[in-house]
């Protein structure tokens, strides 16, 4: 017994003060009592393995109910406790059901308005590309997807003037070889004087997707101790991460895990942090799970930052190596579309940006694109809210053990 750190839950029920003697224990009814049995982390864990050693006395309802009650208190629930225990997990798993049609039919309405807003562009990007090659309008030289900060293309096998490379990395006529080395680059110079909104875009080889931590694509500053990364393998196996210095800005998106490389085919990988603190991933111009927001973004300054290449952060060492073949590189300063991603994953040099995309659309097709991105972005919400509800949704068998704990029968008998 620690007497200046006292056990919370023991002090609740009564624990005596250690600094004195007491001959009798205190008898107390509080309310304080009431809420520890229903949120206090030991609570909580107990039912959860209750719950998991009802699972494992059999399979149907009224056995793991039957298990539950022989553990938490030593008896067989009558008629009536199983019969009530039968129709409380009934309940919850119709509610768990309908939760799971409506996503699905929620999934399926997306599809297809996706679909519509696609031929909708897909026609305004038609006629546009018509306008350009006649004559009436230039491509814009301006454009950001042609004009990134920094940029690397290693398929040419030639010597790339502003990376060193580490260890064993080397340039090849395949692209960038990483098997236990990176590249680092000079420090990077902004038009503005520091960068925040951004995106990190690269194409690459994994060598074998078990790997674990590995850094494709990082920028950091120069002394090393703040980072943006993209990142294979950290926390899941097989799963892209937004990659950062003790996960500030990190979370994991419930992509799916990447696929062992068939050949050469490389993947695209994108990550955008916008000016919110949103952040994005992408793969193969395809939206990798679910954005989510951060507290804060990373504000890296011109002449103080530079980029690395199959290293997640300096200082080096092998579980933050990426192992495989980069083809190319890139860093904007400024959060692209999925749109934008998409068009460098297509790696589509004929990118017409979304503004003269829509000034080609006739006006009925400009509201009824507007309609559709409304229609997307409210269905989006019903299944960031569904998919919510489902995640922290409590399991209706930890809820059982649970209410078998607070029983009277169980705090007063034991």
């Amino acid at each position: 017994v620690i007497r200046n750190n006292l056990n919370d839950f023991l002090t609740t029920f009564d624990f005596p003060a250690p600094v004195s003697t007491l001959g009798q224990r205190n008898d107390t009814n509080v309310p304080a009592q009431s809420l520890m049995m229903m949120n206090d982390p030991f609570v909580l864990e107990t039912a959860a393995k209750l719950a998991e050693m009802a699972r494992q006395s059999g399979a149907s309802s009224t056995q793991r109910i039957i298990g539950l009650f022989r553990t938490v208190l030593g008896r067989a629930p009558d008629s009536r406790e199983i019969e009530m225990g039968t129709a409380f997990l009934d309940r919850a798993e119709a509610t768990t059901r309908e939760a799971r049609i409506e996503i699905e039919t929620l999934n399926r309405q997306l599809e297809k308005t996706q679909e519509q807003v696609r031929v909708i562009l897909k026609e305004g990007r038609t006629r546009a590309i018509g306008k350009r090659s006649s004559g009436q309008r230039s491509p814009d030289d301006s454009n950001v997807l042609m004009n990134p900060i920094a940029s690397w293309d290693f398929t040419s096998g030639g010597p790339i003037a502003d990376l060193t490379l580490h260890g064993d990395a080397r340039l090849t006529s395949t692209g960038l070889v990483l098997n236990g080395g990176y590249a680092r680059s000079s420090s990077l110079e902004f038009p503005r004087e520091s960068l925040r909104a951004k995106t990190l875009s690269v194409r690459a080889i994994p060598e074998d997707v078990r790997q674990r931590g590995g850094g494709l694509l990082t920028i950091e500053n120069n002394a090393g101790d703040r980072f943006d990364s993209i990142v294979l393998g950290e926390r899941q196996t097989g799963h892209w991460i937004a990659g950062s210095e003790f996960f500030n800005r990190t979370s994991d998106v419930g992509g799916k895990p990447e696929p062992q490389p068939t050949g050469s085919t490389p993947v695209h990988i994108a990550i955008t942090y916008d000016e919110s603190g949103m952040i994005s991933i992408y793969r193969n111009g395809e939206q990798y799970g679910n954005a989510y927001k951060t507290g804060g973004i990373l504000n890296l300054e011109s002449r103080d930052c530079h980029v690395l290449l199959g290293l997640r952060h300096l200082p080096d060492s092998p579980g933050k190596r990426f192992h495989g073949v980069v083809l190319e590189a890139a860093v904007h300063d400024r959060a692209l579309s999925q749109e934008e991603v998409r068009a460098l994953a297509e790696n589509n040099t004929g990118y017409v940006p979304r503004e003269e995309l829509v000034q080609t659309l006739t006006e009925t097709e400009r509201n009824r694109l507007m309609d559709l991105e409304d229609a997307v972005q409210s269905i989006n919400g019903q299944l960031a809210a569904l998919n919510q509800h489902a995640a922290t949704a409590n399991d209706p068998l930890i809820g059982l053990a649970q209410s078998l704990l607070n029983m009277k029968e169980f705090i007063y008998l034991f």
